[in-house]
């Protein structure tokens, strides 16, 4: 059985399908962070999208999850992957806050552009 995590990926990464995005890869490890998946979106910007799974009763949002040190691996992270490409866009991270219910995702709660460090 897969565990909540990667349930709470698939669901995102139909989801972003479904709304035109172009996936890239999923668990890109780079040499700063794994990211979750990384894609360009419909006007055409690179994102690597953080994806955080958290019962619907809890009281922590994904977004506070992320540690500073966290936030800068990610940074790190997508800012190495433009490299390699090379992008020579916009590009920028957004979080995947999953919603859980009976261990199934039911909603997404997103957070576009969220601060990384470098």
């Amino acid at each position: 059985m897969k565990g909540v995590g990667f349930l709470a990926e698939r669901f995102v990464a139909e989801y972003l399908k479904k709304e035109g995005w172009q996936a890239l890869k999923m668990n890109w490890r780079t040499p700063y962070a794994e990211l979750d998946w990384v894609g360009v979106n419909p006007q055409d910007i690179l994102v690597a999208v953080e994806v955080k799974a958290r019962h619907w009763t809890s009281w922590c949002r994904g977004e506070d999850a992320l540690r500073p040190h966290q936030r800068q691996r990610i940074g790190r992270g997508i800012a190495w992957v433009a490299d390699q490409l090379p992008w020579e866009k916009e590009y920028r991270v957004d979080l995947a806050d999953v919603r859980l219910s009976a261990q199934q995702p039911t909603e997404i709660l997103w957070h576009r552009d969220i601060q990384i460090y470098f």
